[in-house]
Formats: C-alpha cells, structure tokens, sequence
C-alpha cells in the first residue's frame, strides 16, 4: 500500500495495572488471578513490576523508553504495580474494580496479537506500526493476514539461537536470491527452490 492509514495508537493499552488504593488490592489480586486462569486456556502470568523499573516525575510515573513497553507487549501477561503512570488501569476505587475485567481482556488481546507479529514496523501492512496493526486484531477489525512480513516468513524461515528473525519485502527478496544463487553455483547442489537449508556458524 502506497499510504499508511494512521490511527494514531502508539503503545496505549499495556496489560498494567496500577493499584492505588491499597484496602483494594486483595480484591484487585483475587480479581486478577481468576482472569489469568481462564484466559483462553493460555497461561498468563502475575507479574509485579518493581519501583526501579520505572521513571517517576513528580507524582507520575512512565516507562523509560518504549523498548520497555515493547518487552510488555512481546510477553503478554497482567502486570502489577503501586507506581502511577500513562497508559495503565488505575484502580482508585470499586467502580474501577468493575472495569478492570473488561479493560483487561481488550489489553490482553492486543498484547497477544502484538507478540506474534514481527515488530519491524515496517509499514507494509498500511499502518504505522505494528501495534496499530495489534490493536485493530485485537478488536476483530484486521486479521494476521494483513501483514505481508508474517505471509514471507513461511516461505523463508531464519531462526538464530532459536529466536525466528523476521524479514521486510525487499530483504527477505534479496536474501532468499543470494542464498539461492550461492547455492546453486556449489558443485554437486542442485536448487529447486524449497530447500531446506542448515547452516551453522561456530567459534
């Protein structure tokens, strides 16, 4: 697609729960624990973020760079912490507490797309980013389809100490002629075009 169709979503659902009002948390925990067991039969975990992992200013917080957000997203999970900041369920009151299930589910959808979509942020999908992509998933208005980089990934699969390394367009076009052409200029190889090819690189 020639233009991105921006929607101005920049990391703002994170599955973050900031617990203000204290005489609440066994709630807010009971509450929490039940949706991590049913949420659709995946494991999700409790995690409680420590003070240090965050930047305070004043009587706000945030995170100290969007890579942490992105650490987040990648490793769906509720995480929990005292520290107020933007973007974060703030539970204050029992009429947060009412919301926090559905807030929650929305944010937990939109982690879970956002993990299994290559990152590079490429545009090539139409939007932005791949969060903007995420977010649109996790409200059923896109589909893993949308994103070109995930479709060339099953026809050319690099994996490096076991972690799948995604390619845009143009590189995985470029290397996957390169590999082709070295391999087809090797003495006793012949090259069909869907090979599968191991190759490792030892000290």
């Amino acid at each position: 697609m020639d233009s991105l169709r921006s929607t101005n979503r920049c990391f703002s659902l994170l599955p973050v729960v900031v617990i203000k009002n204290r005489d609440l948390e066994d709630s807010v925990m009971f509450l929490i624990r039940n949706i991590s067991k049913r949420w659709e039969k995946k494991i999700i975990r409790i995690v409680r973020l420590k003070e240090k992992e965050l930047v305070v200013a004043g009587d706000r917080a945030c995170f100290p760079s969007n890579d942490f957000r992105d650490v987040i997203l990648s490793n769906p999970a509720i995480y929990v912490t005292y520290e107020d900041f933007d973007d974060a369920i703030i539970v204050n009151d029992e009429n947060d507490l009412k919301k926090l299930e559905g807030e929650l589910a929305v944010r937990l959808r939109t982690a879970t797309a956002y993990s299994a979509l290559p990152k590079l942020n490429c545009g090539k999908c139409g939007y932005k980013n791949c969060y903007e992509l995420a977010s649109l998933i996790a409200e059923g208005k896109e589909d893993f389809s949308s994103c070109p980089v995930l479709s060339l990934a099953k026809r050319t699969r690099i994996t490096v100490n076991g972690k799948k390394i995604f390619l845009t367009p143009w590189v995985e076009k470029l290397f996957r002629s390169l590999i082709l052409t070295f391999l087809s200029n090797l003495k006793g190889v012949e090259i069909s075009g869907d090979e599968e090819i191991i190759l490792e690189v030892k000290k």
